[in-house]
């Protein structure tokens, strides 16, 4: 498309289109001339082309998640249990360990943004990212070597940050590779293949890992993500090489697009004390079941196990939030409510627990639910806002930075947990304050939903200031 175009173009939406075509428009026009043509490119090739249906691509791209997801949280949902019987490592260990690793894995994305916007683009990011699968077997190599603690120790790390960087590249460019389609439902349906991975992972991966053995449990996760990058490849005339030029990104750091960041800058703030309360479902949830009763009815579940229900009520209440419809700062909204009321009932069942000497594991149910609700509502949602509201050069690192956030939350956890662990989360939580803990983060929750109440009132959406023109 040629910068005449372009005026052309303009000259016909002042004459009478409607006021959202008319402020992608501009936004088009702040980007030179073989930028935007990139972009009609990429966006023809994915919304036009007549070999490859949107069905089609809608499944590819869901096929590719489903799977790393299935490979990534195969590795991740049941830390707790490794680190602690097969490393041997104490409680607040554990928690810093994995809180530290999944800060990691969020600011991977950031980082793989700087380097897919400046260098190679999207699709060659992915293909990088294949380090995640080596990363894979190094950790199913740790779970056989059981002679040494140390080398043991040095392999198992090394494999686990690998995979933490790897799946950094595949977050960071296969969402805005699939949001190029611009159907809002995209959102929902990807997170949604994200989450049919994580369930089989921490159902009957989690399973095979405690009653099979751990090195076919990780050895399956590998498996899972080989067939993802084999996925991948296979729909290479889909995934196009996004081409760049050199410079790009420091193209896209202009005035406007520096008041785009100062403006959401509140929200993505409230977005990292959200992460710091919802990083805690992988830890401090988990050290809590296992200090319960496991049986559920006549079966005895794995404490891990109960992250499968989480994920199974993602799964319900995506299908609530597009009946529902709410706008996107109130679906946000609606999920910082949810998370304050899951570490509440986390609280009250810490209580239940100690007084009662070892409750039923059924009793974390609620809470699993609550976190289920918030992460479709608020997780989700952030997404897609960092991602419609962003000028056109900058949705990928748009999409990097909402996930920098959960990196930061995750940091702040670690941090926190290092802090008051001795105290309130110790090897034996009879004799902790775990209780303390939780009702610390339901105030924390409960102020950052005031002030992101606030925040809330005073912006306008993109859109609707388009309509406005």
């Amino acid at each position: 498309m040629r910068a005449t175009d372009i005026s052309e173009k303009r000259t016909t939406v002042e004459q009478g289109e409607s006021g959202e075509r008319r402020e992608r428009l501009r936004e088009r026009e702040r980007e030179s001339p073989a930028q935007v043509s990139s972009m009609e490119e990429r966006d023809d090739s994915i919304e036009k082309g007549d070999s490859t249906p949107l069905l089609r691509i809608e499944k590819k791209f869901a096929g590719v998640g489903c799977l790393e997801s299935l490979g990534y949280f195969g590795i991740s949902t049941n830390l707790v249990i490794f680190l602690g019987d097969v490393l041997h490592q104490s409680n607040p260990s554990i928690a810093t360990s994995i809180m530290s690793w999944t800060g990691t894995s969020f600011l991977a994305p950031f980082l793989g943004a700087l380097v897919a916007d400046s260098y190679c683009g999207g699709y060659c990011m992915i293909l990088a990212s294949s380090i995640e699968l080596i990363g894979m077997f190094l950790v199913t190599l740790s779970s056989i070597l059981r002679s040494s603690a140390t080398p043991q120790r040095v392999i198992f790390f090394s494999g686990l940050y690998m995979v933490a960087l790897g799946s950094g590249g595949v977050k960071s460019s296969l969402l805005p590779l699939g949001g190029r389609k611009k159907k809002s439902s995209f959102f929902n349906w990807f997170y949604f293949s994200l989450n049919l991975g994580a369930l089989v992972s921490s159902t009957f991966v989690v399973w095979t890992e405690e009653n099979v053995g751990w090195a076919v449990g990780f050895g399956g996760a590998a498996v899972a993500m080989a067939a993802a990058l084999g996925a991948f490849l296979s729909g290479t005339k889909i995934f196009r090489l996004r081409t760049t030029t050199k410079g790009q990104l420091g193209r896209s750091f202009r005035a406007a697009e520096l008041k785009f960041l100062l403006r959401l800058l509140p929200f993505w703030l409230t977005g990292v004390v959200f992460s710091a309360a919802y990083a805690h479902i992988y830890t401090t949830f988990v050290e809590q079941g296992k200090a319960m009763d496991g049986k559920i009815a006549s079966f005895c579940v794995p404490p891990a196990s109960l992250f499968a229900f989480e994920v199974a009520s993602v799964m319900a209440w995506l299908v609530v939030v597009p009946a529902a419809a709410p706008p996107l700062l109130q679906r946000m909204g609606i999920g910082y409510s949810l998370m304050a009321a899951a570490v509440a009932t986390a609280a009250a069942v810490e209580m239940k627990r100690v007084k009662s000497g070892g409750a039923a594991i059924a009793w974390q149910l609620p809470q699993y639910f609550l976190v289920g609700g918030a992460e479709a509502f608020a997780c989700v949602g952030q997404l897609e806002f960092f991602y419609s509201e962003a000028p056109v050069g900058m949705r990928s690192m748009s999409t990097a930075i909402s996930l920098l956030g959960i990196s930061l939350g995750s940091y702040l956890s670690s941090a926190a947990m290092a802090t008051l662990a001795a105290s309130w989360v110790p090897k034996d939580l009879s004799e902790g304050h775990l209780g303390y803990l939780f009702s610390a983060l339901t105030g924390l929750c409960v102020a950052n939903l005031i002030a992101f109440s606030v925040f809330a009132r005073r912006y306008t959406l993109k859109r609707a200031a388009a309509g406005r023109l």
